[in-house]
């Protein structure tokens, strides 16, 4: 089937990605960047109380979200099927990306329709 083998193609392909260390360098990075654009959100938030958050900060959480979906349906596609499995020594750490991705995208489109209602 053309298809399958297509399908397969992507996913060896996403695989190579996911596996290389590169790739594992860069989502470190965006990692730590994220912790620190929280951290600088939070010290604002502390010093401007009560005040809506600069637009800047949003866009930025809405960028990291993005890359961090991306990160994660790369990863779906890398392990397919097993990306869930029991049986995959990664399903911890798959369902823990999985809930903190669906949460922040929960949040920014939560936060997007706050912005549009207003």
């Amino acid at each position: 089937n053309a298809a399958l083998g297509q399908e397969h193609g992507y996913s060896r392909r996403a695989a190579k990605i996911t596996k290389s260390h590169k790739f594992e360098m860069l989502c470190g990075l965006f990692i730590g960047l994220n912790a620190v654009s929280i951290g600088a959100q939070a010290d604002w938030n502390v010093k401007n109380p009560g005040r809506d958050m600069p637009l800047g900060f949003k866009i930025v959480d809405y960028c990291f979200t993005l890359i961090f979906t991306l990160e994660l349906l790369l990863r779906i596609v890398a392990e397919g099927q097993s990306f869930m499995s029991g049986r995959n020594p990664n399903i911890s750490w798959n369902v823990f990306d999985s809930a903190i991705v669906l949460l922040s995208v929960a949040s920014d489109f939560l936060g997007l329709l706050d912005v549009w209602a207003a």
